[in-house]
């Protein structure tokens, strides 16, 4: 018994699923280019399954949610496109990796790192804060440690679109400035998670 198996391969096989999961496996199979965009109810309702169904038919696959089988799968289709294998994300390095195989393997985290963003964006939030950003009077931009880099980045930006932004880096500094904003104040927080 093969006790690793994809979750296409899973798909494939079908062991123990139910007539309404044969057919949502199928579904995917079918459409499996197009699932990353969807919703969980956009794909009720394509693959006439209920939300239940498919919530349920994530955990069968030992998956916690469909956000995350989304994720998954759009690994395994990109892996299998560009014939790469998988890289354990905790522990991508071994002692014997070449300079190449190093290099192969980071690559290969930041494609899927920037997939991994890329499927799971969401187009009304996003548009949503463009426009928060875009009728605020004041944006106090806020950062740490890493995060930081990101702010700085942020906060030129605002400037050069002409932007009231303002950065403050020092964590001390930056509860001040919260606690005497208003509501003509838009704080944006970059957090690293």
């Amino acid at each position: 018994m093969v006790t690793n198996m994809t979750i296409i391969e899973k798909l494939k096989e079908q062991k123990d699923f139910t007539d309404a999961e044969q057919a949502l496996a199928n579904y995917i199979l079918n459409n499996i280019g197009d699932i990353s965009k969807l919703t969980i109810y956009q794909l009720s309702e394509n693959s006439f399954c209920s939300v239940a169904t498919i919530s349920r038919f994530c955990k069968k696959l030992k998956i916690n949610n469909f956000s995350l089988f989304k994720v998954e799968l759009a690994k395994e289709v990109s892996e299998k496109e560009d014939g790469e294998q998988a890289v354990e994300h905790n522990h991508p390095f071994d002692k014997d990796d070449s300079e190449e195989d190093i290099a192969r393997k980071v690559r290969h985290l930041t494609r899927h790192a920037v997939m991994d963003a890329y499927n799971n964006l969401d187009y009304s939030v996003i548009h949503e804060a463009a426009v928060m950003l875009d009728e605020a009077e004041i944006i106090d931009v806020y950062g740490n440690w890493i995060s930081m880099t990101h702010a700085i980045n942020l906060h030129s930006k605002l400037l050069w679109m002409g932007k009231n932004s303002s950065l403050e880096p020092l964590r001390g500094f930056q509860h001040v400035k919260a606690k005497i904003s208003n509501e003509k104040h838009l704080a944006v927080i970059i957090s690293y998670y």
